[in-house]
Formats: C-alpha cells, structure tokens, sequence
C-alpha cells in the first residue's frame, strides 16, 4: 500500500469508526501528499493544498450539493472585511491548520449533517460527505495513479452509483462517469 493509499484507508476507517475529525485529518495529509506530487515546484505548503483542492472543487461541490460549474472559485462568499473566502481557503486554514496545529476544527468551516453548503457568521457550513467527496479527488486525480489502497473499499452514493476506490486511483473521467457528472 503506498503512502497516500495509507492516509485513505486511515480516513475511511476512521469514518466507519465515526471519527470524522481524525478521518478529516488523514484526507487532509493525503491532499498535502497528493498537492506536492502535482505541484513539486511550488514550496508553499497552502499554495499546493488550496490548488489541489481548487483542481477537483468542481466534483466536490457535485457530489455534495449536485452543482456542477467550471468556475473559480466554483462558490465564494463576501466576508466582514470585504474579501472572499472560498472552500478550499476554509478548509485549509480550519482543517488543516486548524486540527493538525490546534486539534480541533477552526473558526472559518462548521461540518454539518445534511447536503448544504452555506455560509453565516463569517462560517461556510458544509455537509459531512465532504469527507468522501475529498477522498474521492485524491484517489481520481490522476497524479494518483500509482497508488493502491489496502482492501476493497465501495462508496455507494444517493444515486446507487457505487465507486470502488481500489479500482479508480487516477482515474478521473471514470469517476465523472460513475458519477452521473458526464450527464449534468
């Protein structure tokens, strides 16, 4: 099993477990992993790990809310101070930072039941599938396409679509397929 396939296979058990912030913490390690393969010439850390999610926001915010957009940011919201704040700024700085440096989740993102994305009180809210629709970006983009996961690991979405991880690392426009995002 390879490095990133690790951090995966952690981050589901950890979910089936019901740990979503341990489970959030291990996507979180695969994104920097899978952001520095992408982007080895680049040495900012949250220049790589907001971009590698900026890559993939497009499924995300599908396979959460069903918005598909070729935009952007593909949503950002207006803050106090005037500037914006978009997912990936938020989870980077309220997941990554916020529980690998302060052990919780920061300030800027709320994890919520639900598929909602919102935004209130200076807080985007987003649905816990995050937590697959990120592990479904790490293992499709196709910098992944070497890495492996230990057994055999299904997610079923809302649609009956099942994905089987083990059998789409790199694979991108499987995922889109499998998805229904082709058809959008």
């Amino acid at each position: 099993m390879s490095a990133i396939g690790k951090r995966i296979h952690e981050a589901i058990v950890k979910a089936a477990a019901g740990d979503l912030e341990n489970a959030l913490i291990q996507v979180s390690i695969a994104i920097d992993a899978s952001g520095k393969k992408k982007r080895p010439e680049i040495d900012k850390v949250g220049v790589r790990y907001r971009e590698f999610i900026r890559d993939h926001e497009s499924i995300i915010y599908f396979l959460i809310v069903g918005i598909k957009s070729t935009a952007k940011p593909v949503m950002s919201f207006r803050t106090r101070n005037g500037g914006e704040i978009d997912l990936a700024q938020a989870y980077y700085k309220s997941v990554r930072n916020g529980l690998l440096h302060d052990g919780k989740i920061g300030d800027k993102l709320r994890v919520v039941n639900g598929s909602i994305i919102s935004y209130q009180d200076e807080r985007i809210s987003i649905s816990t599938n995050i937590l697959w629709a990120l592990i479904i970006a790490v293992v499709c983009d196709p910098i992944n396409a070497d890495e492996k996961i230990e057994g055999i690991h299904t997610i079923t979405l809302s649609t009956g679509a099942a994905l089987n991880l083990h059998e789409l690392w790199g694979n991108l426009n499987q995922v889109y397929e499998l998805t229904g995002y082709n058809n959008v």
